[in-house]
């Protein structure tokens, strides 16, 4: 296992989502049973070194082939500055890896994709609101008041094949 991949900064790779312990390769068979996540392969802007970053799928669109992500730490997520460097290698969404072309959506659409998430996830409400709390900083209570003020922290990407 790659030793960076234990980094643990806003926006790490699989610690931002996964256990500490858990495996790249472990990652690398989730993705590829599912398409919930995808697994960004990055390089990094200064140091040149290579990540791999599990991001989860907010929304597929199967006719533009697009996955809207979430930057859980806003501007500050570290692979979202290596990709809007021109550093993305790679994205994996289930067994199809391809080279990304990658968009910051809006605010209406991060807004609706957000809301259709929350709505379409409704069973695990009280540990997603949690979850999304401690990366906003904030209590998140699932309300529109509190989405609004969401999306302006969060990024949401969208990621597609070139």
């Amino acid at each position: 296992m790659n030793r960076s991949n234990r980094n643990h900064s806003p926006g790490s790779s699989v610690g931002s989502c996964f256990c500490p312990r858990t495996s790249i390769e472990r990652v690398r068979a989730l993705c590829s049973a599912t398409v919930s996540c995808c697994l960004l392969t990055q390089l990094g802007r200064t140091s040149g070194r290579r990540y791999q970053t599990v991001l989860e799928i907010l929304r597929y669109d199967e006719d533009s082939d697009e996955s809207i992500v979430m930057a859980g730490w806003g501007r500050a997520t570290q692979w979202l500055h290596n990709v809007e460097a021109g550093h993305a290698v790679e994205i994996q969404v289930g067994r199809t890896a391809y080279p990304p072309v990658w968009r910051i959506v809006g605010l209406d659409e991060a807004r609706w994709t957000l809301r259709e998430y929350l709505d379409r996830n409704r069973r695990g409400g009280p540990i997603m609101r949690r979850v999304l709390g401690g990366m906003l900083g904030w209590p998140f209570d699932g309300s529109d008041a509190a989405l609004n003020r969401a999306i302006e922290q969060l990024q949401l990407v969208g990621v597609r094949p070139r």
